[in-house]
């Protein structure tokens, strides 16, 4: 008796085993072909599915998923290496919308999808949750939708347990740009409930500010740009103006890693979990007055 329930056992191992690989070879095969698409893939597809990552993925500078995407192979973005990898999808940003290969990839049944921005908490909820269905993980994406809101109530009801004003953030790239409101940037300092300061100063969407605007107003909290493209001598003449260095050592200051805090998905909660622990450990309070 206790054989033929080890048998059965057995058995059923064996039919979950192989019901679960052809749910698995069921899945599309995927190909992304820049950094925000590769953060998505990794965090929503499943290992199987991914034959490919942008080349941005592997460098830790950049990708916070470095390590992990190490494990698949790196490609330029080329039509030659997506004809040979043969995807069922391939995930673009807005510059393949005119891609001169299109009507090839038409012909091989390769479907390109160009990953949206996401420019409010509720467009990340959706999108998170379209991109999981796409990919055939549509239970995950709810799963994970779920927690982002979450973690991003418990960021907001942090930053209401004061009455008081909410001081000013400025977001300030090297070269002097910012983002106001309808960027993901403005739900950030959302979230950790300050007053976005580029509104404050006319900034509307992505612009630049001059030194001038900034000194004569300055905010009460600087976050700076660490992306790795910033760091040029070309691209951070305005951080290195003595004016605003002077500013820089006198306002409290917070930093975006190089690595994270420049895809508009769900990742962004990450970034202002991140700053929240900055600020903790700068004992700084969470955007409101003191």
């Amino acid at each position: 008796m206790l054989r033929g329930n080890l048998r059965i056992s057995l058995l059923c191992c064996l039919l979950s085993a192989a019901a679960a690989a052809g749910q698995t070879d069921m899945l599309p095969s995927i190909v992304s072909t820049h950094l925000c698409a590769d953060q998505l893939v990794l965090s929503l597809a499943v290992p199987e599915q991914i034959l490919s990552l942008s080349y941005k993925s592997h460098d830790p500078k950049r990708s916070r998923y470095a390590a992990s995407a190490k494990a698949y192979p790196a490609n330029r973005a080329t039509s030659e290496e997506i004809i040979q990898l043969k995807p069922n999808i391939v995930l673009a940003s807005r510059r393949w919308q005119n891609h001169p290969q299109q009507q090839q990839f038409d012909l091989l049944d390769i479907r390109v999808i160009v990953v949206p921005l996401s420019n409010s908490w509720q467009e990340i909820f959706v999108n998170t949750q379209w991109f999981a269905d796409l990919v055939g993980r549509s239970e995950h994406g709810r799963t994970l939708v779920l927690e982002v809101q979450r973690r991003l109530q418990a960021l907001r009801e942090l930053e209401s347990m004061s009455g008081k004003p909410k001081k000013s953030l400025l977001y300030l790239r090297p070269n002097g740009g910012s983002s106001g409101a309808g960027t993901y940037i403005d739900m950030i300092i959302e979230a950790l409930g300050f007053r976005n300061h580029a509104s404050t100063l006319g900034l509307k969407g992505w612009g630049q500010l001059s030194l001038e605007n900034i000194v004569m107003h300055p905010p009460d909290y600087f976050l700076l740009s660490g992306h790795v493209r910033d760091n040029s001598h070309s691209n951070s003449r305005l951080s290195r103006h003595p004016l605003l260095q002077q500013l820089l050592d006198e306002y409290p200051t917070l930093l975006l890693p190089a690595d994270t805090g420049y895809c508009a998905d769900w990742q962004i909660i990450h970034v202002a979990e991140y700053l929240v622990e900055q600020m903790a450990v700068m004992g700084l309070a969470n955007g409101q007055g003191q």
